[in-house]
């Protein structure tokens, strides 16, 4: 066995074991052995994916997929990147070249992930039928799709059909339970929050956003703003995040505009959230706020510039 082929195995094995950054520093030896070819700088690419270095893991992936047409590997690592940075069309061309050339059970799953976060159910629900629906991961994505099509009790029974399948359960059952308090009855969830607030009691995340769903289904806006400024300590980004779109679904803007915000500064790199937040401003009529936001943030972002002349426009 050559030596190129050693240090191959050795960084696969690497990764395997979640130890990414040791198989980077092998990564720059094996090119220094073998040269650029598909082999090394796909390493390199699946270095940076678990990594998390997105950025450059998106230019090497541009770069690949045209240099490397015919490499399955290539185009499923650099899906699974456009993917994570939510860039789900350019993900989709990836993992359906993938398959074309190589077809798996792990390119049909993330190639039904793709299409069912840009609301192609049909599709995505048409893949994972072709597959072992008593696997965890296919119920699982299953009910991730039920999720998004606001089909929630399919989706509730997914999620509970994979719970004894699956060793790590912690998400699981945060689904479960999520579900389950989204379809509880109206009154009793109150009652369930309410005796939760009065042992003075950590009130988990799920029924949080739950509460938010449920209050402004039912028109009570000065209710959740009530809520908010009272627990605002508790609300960590992911909670804003999520609580945000339930807001911003709802066409509470002014809450919606503070939650995105809240995130904002937590992770400015989420596109669609930006939008949303600049959409929130408009209509709650706080532009000139969130201008004043971005002017503080552009010496370090100047990206932001582009955004706050568009703003000023509207002001």
């Amino acid at each position: 066995m050559s030596y190129s082929a050693v240090l191959e195995r050795r960084i696969r094995s690497l990764l395997k074991a979640g130890k990414p950054r040791e198989a980077m520093t092998l990564v720059d030896e094996l090119i220094s052995e073998s040269g650029l070819n598909s082999h090394s700088q796909g390493l390199m690419l699946e270095c940076y994916f678990e990594l998390k270095q997105l950025k450059e893991g998106e230019k090497l992936a541009n770069l690949l997929c045209e240099q490397y047409p015919e490499s399955a590997r290539i185009h499923f690592i650099s899906g699974k990147i456009f993917f994570r940075l939510r860039k789900y069309k350019k993900a989709e061309a990836c993992f359906r070249t993938n398959q074309a050339l190589f077809p798996s059970f792990s390119g049909t799953i993330w190639l039904a992930k793709a299409l069912t976060n840009q609301q192609n159910f049909d599709e995505a629900r048409s893949l994972l039928s072709r597959l072992d629906t008593s696997h965890p991961l296919v119920l699982q994505e299953l009910a991730w799709l039920y999720e998004r099509s606001q089909n929630d009790q399919k989706a509730l029974e997914c999620y509970e059909k994979a719970l004894p399948l699956e060793r790590n359960t912690k998400f699981l059952n945060r689904k479960v339970e999520e579900l389950r308090a989204k379809l509880t009855d109206h009154a009793h969830f109150l009652e369930e929050m309410e005796t939760l607030e009065a042992l003075d009691e950590e009130i988990p995340d799920h029924l949080i956003k739950s509460y938010f769903e449920k209050q402004l289904a039912k028109g009570e806006q000065e209710r959740v703003r009530q809520y908010y400024r009272a627990n605002k300590s508790r609300f960590n980004p992911k909670l804003c995040n999520e609580v945000g779109w339930v807001c911003y679904r709802a066409k509470c803007y002014d809450l919606s505009f503070e939650l995105f915000l809240a995130y904002f500064l937590h992770d400015s790199t989420y596109w669609k959230l930006n939008n949303a937040l600049q959409k929130s401003a408009e209509m709650s009529g706080k532009t000139g706020q969130l201008v004043a936001v971005f002017r503080k943030l552009a010496k370090k972002q100047s990206n932001l510039y582009g955004r706050i002349k568009k703003l000023e426009k509207m002001m």
